[in-house]
């Protein structure tokens, strides 16, 4: 998982305007917890969750929300 976090990075540092789209640390945060990185998967999933609250998205806001307890929780993505 360590890859994209690294290419997310990048891929940030080249192009700051795609840190506006909640879709990316929601996908690493769903990877993350899939590795069993919850703490990570959180953090990431918080991340995405201020972009998403950010644009008003509600849809996107209760995906990551739900998400977000499954890693407080210790329980991965599926």
């Amino acid at each position: 998982i360590s890859e994209p976090v690294t290419h997310y990075s990048r891929a940030i540092h080249l192009q700051p305007s795609l840190d506006q789209h909640a879709e990316l640390p929601d996908l690493i945060g769903i990877h993350c917890s899939r590795a069993g990185r919850f703490p990570e998967a959180a953090r990431w999933a918080r991340q995405a969750l201020r972009i998403a609250q950010a644009q008003g998205n509600a849809e996107q806001i209760q995906a990551i929300q739900a998400r977000l307890l499954l890693y407080e929780r210790q329980q991965p993505f599926r």
